[in-house]
């Protein structure tokens, strides 16, 4: 669960609030009530849009929201669906550097044979 302490702290005619989670989220309870349902986007992660609220500077509003993710699910650390373009991409600039390596240490042990004759 997470818990939000929000200050007003400028003046403004309304102040809206949003709570996003993360794909497969279940059991979800949310205070304030969101004003509708969730909008969900491409990679599965709802948004709730809470009540906007009329604050002056210096009011105070807490939202709070509960969630279950299931077991198995392949969510990452941030939240966020684990993505396996991510991992691809690590593995491929990986290699890459292991390749630069591979170049550097052949032209350093050929320039070091060098300088011996």
């Amino acid at each position: 669960s997470i818990k939000l302490d929000y200050v007003q702290t400028a003046p403004a005619g309304e102040t809206g609030f949003s709570v996003r989670l993360p794909a497969g989220a279940s059991d979800v309870q949310i205070s304030p009530t969101p004003a509708s349902g969730p909008d969900k986007n491409d990679v599965g992660e709802s948004l709730y849009t809470l009540p906007a609220a009329q604050l002056k500077e210096g009011d105070a509003r807490t939202i709070t929201a509960a969630y279950r993710i299931a077991a198995g699910s392949s969510v990452g650390t941030t939240g966020a669906p684990a993505s396996t373009s991510s991992s691809s991409t690590l593995i491929a600039v990986l290699a890459g550097l292991a390749l630069v390596l591979l170049v550097v240490l052949a032209v350093v042990i050929k320039t070091e044979r060098a300088k011996r004759r």
